[in-house]
């Protein structure tokens, strides 16, 4: 006789008494996205979809952010069989979507056409080694939509179940009465779909927007207070740990034009960043005749405001030009750098009233302190996740790529080189790079390789 005491124990603390202790696991539960406590739908749907068999998905809409939430998953785990059921209703799913879909071949898709309203969504798991519990399901108010999963305000309710349990055997019902009626969507069918979506999709129009003076954003506004406060407590250098894309120059830039410093110095390590970066500070406010280039193409050592690379700065016949104590202000920009010798030599030289780093990763490979090189001061810290959590970059997903055995060898970074060029290894990255772009006729890669 199986023995359902578990499940029994746990049921009693979701629906009876909370204070009754049972497998969490286990225990119904609703599922929300909440960012303070870094809970997402999401969660729990892909610990799921990781180790089931099969899956059941109802759900009105589908979007392409949505299977990229997914699709590590559906990679990793090619054994499980799942049927998915969307909706035409409003036309809202898209057809790139339902393409992504059709690359899964352990993967049923079809659609519910009929002119009635279709808003079920629901995620049925079963897991045939679970024991007793083997069906969890997510219902609720949760489309498969990138927001829906891990943004927006939304309600669904956790279970376990036994197979035999009436509510799991009325939802299969209930979702095979639909099945039967649905129409299966191929590449035809999508193609047909296409022309009704794109018809009725809004079209974009061109709004006029008056250009309004900028301002600090939310980060930038912290970030401001806390280089403030260094200063208050008498401190002249400090750190800046934010994530690239999310406005360090622009900051630096209100805190110049705020403090007014008599001359300025803007250090860089690229010459096509310094031109941006005196830009930016004209856009804030910096009177542009008050800015000057120092590069190996421009030498204007008169400006009060300088924008300089460090290799140009570094040559002491450019160095020594400048006394000690000529700058009130210095910012040196990627300040990860800094252990290098060339921005030793101009950190020890100057004698400026405050000095700003600022950098996305103060941490070095060798042994050089970053945070020691500003007394561990830190102004301000947010990191790519914060940036990401607070809506401040566009947001993407990372896949890792699992490698491959050639010749009964796994190939790893010490691989020799040859191993790591052969033909079979770079059909499978571009295998997997097509099985995880969303759209891969449009997509945009960056490749990193270690030297």
């Amino acid at each position: 006789m199986v023995e359902y005491g578990a499940l029994e124990q746990c049921l009693r603390e979701g629906f009876i008494d909370y204070t009754v202790e049972a497998d969490q696991r286990y225990v119904p539960k609703i599922l929300t996205n909440n960012k303070e406590k870094k809970r997402k739908v999401l969660d729990t749907i892909l610990s799921q979809l990781y180790v089931c068999d099969s899956f059941l998905f109802s759900v009105a809409f589908l979007t392409k952010s949505g299977i990229a939430c997914l699709k590590d998953a559906l990679i990793q785990n090619r054994t499980a069989t799942g049927k998915i059921l969307a909706s035409q209703y409003l036309n809202f799913t898209e057809p790139g979507a339902l393409r992504e879909l059709l690359k899964f071949p352990n993967v049923e898709l079809r659609m519910v056409t009929e002119e009635r309203a279709f808003h079920a969504k629901g995620y049925l798991f079963h897991r045939p080694q679970a024991g007793p519990e083997n069906y969890t399901m997510v219902i609720g108010s949760s489309n498969m939509t990138a927001n829906a999963l891990t943004h927006n305000q939304e309600w669904n309710v956790f279970f376990t179940s036994a197979e035999n349990g009436s509510l799991i055997r009325q939802t299969k019902e209930e979702f095979d009465a639909l099945w039967d009626t649905a129409e299966v969507v191929d590449e035809a069918w999508i193609q047909a779909y296409e022309s009704v979506y794109t018809h009725n999709k809004p079209k974009r129009q061109s709004v006029y927007v008056p250009f309004h003076k900028i301002q600090p954003n939310a980060m930038q506004k912290a970030a401001l207070a806390g280089i403030q406060k260094l200063r208050d407590d008498g401190q002249d250098r400090g750190l800046l740990i934010s994530a690239t894309g999310t406005g360090k120059t622009y900051l630096s830039a209100f805190d110049v034009l705020k403090m007014q410093p008599r001359r300025f110095l803007f250090v860089v390590h690229r010459e096509l960043i310094v031109k941006s970066a005196r830009d930016s500070y004209v856009r804030i406010g910096i009177n542009p005749a008050d800015t000057g280039l120092l590069t190996g193409h421009d030498k204007e050592l008169d400006k009060p405001y300088i924008f300089a690379t460090i290799q140009t700065l570094s040559q002491d016949e450019i160095l020594h030009t400048f006394a000690p104590d000529t700058f009130d202000y210095i910012v040196i920009d990627e300040v990860h750098h800094g252990g290098a010798a060339t921005y030793q030599k101009v950190i020890r030289y100057f004698q400026p009233k405050f000095l700003l780093g600022m950098t996305a990763t103060p941490e070095r490979s060798d042994d050089f302190d970053i945070y020691a090189l500003f007394h561990h001061h830190i102004a301000y810290e947010i990191r790519l996740h914060d940036a990401l959590e607070e809506n401040m970059l566009v947001p993407f997903h990372y896949h890792g790529i699992s490698e491959i055995t050639v010749n009964g060898k796994v190939l790893d970074d010490m691989s020799d080189f040859a191993l790591l060029t052969c033909e079979e290894r770079v059909k499978h990255i571009l295998y997997m790079l097509i099985c995880m772009a969303v759209t891969p006729n449009a997509s945009k890669a960056s490749s990193f390789a270690a030297m």
